[in-house]
C-alpha cells in the first residue's frame, strides 16, 4: 500500500492508502495508438506528477498523464469510499 492524497476536481481531498497496480481502461489514446488501444484495460501504478506508468501493447511502461484512462478497479484503505475518477492522484512524498 502507498500512502496517497485524493484531490478532486470541487477541492475535496481524501487521504488514504492505495494498492498498485491499478486496473485502468484507455479512454484517449491520442497520438499513442500503436503502444495503447482505447477500450482495452491496463495495469498502472503511481509515478511521478501524478502520471500513470502503464505497461503498454508492446510490453515497456511509459508514462502518461491520467486523463487518458478510466480507473476500474483499484484498492484503497479508506472506509469511505472515493469516486472512481477523480481529477489527480498524487503520492504522499
Amino acid at each position: 500500500m502507498t500512502k496517497t492524497i485524493i484531490k478532486y476536481e470541487n477541492g475535496n481531498e481524501i487521504e488514504c492508502e492505495i494498492e498498485f497496480p491499478l486496473k485502468v481502461k484507455c479512454i484517449n489514446s491520442g497520438g499513442y495508438q500503436i503502444v495503447l488501444k482505447k477500450g482495452n484495460v491496463y495495469n498502472a501504478r503511481l509515478i511521478q506528477k501524478g502520471w500513470f506508468g502503464v505497461v503498454c501493447e508492446d510490453g515497456d511502461e511509459s508514462a502518461f498523464p491520467p486523463e487518458m484512462f478510466e480507473i476500474i478497479e483499484w484498492r484503497h484503505s479508506t472506509k469511505q469510499l472515493p469516486e472512481l475518477n477523480p481529477e489527480y492522484i498524487f503520492k504522499i512524498q
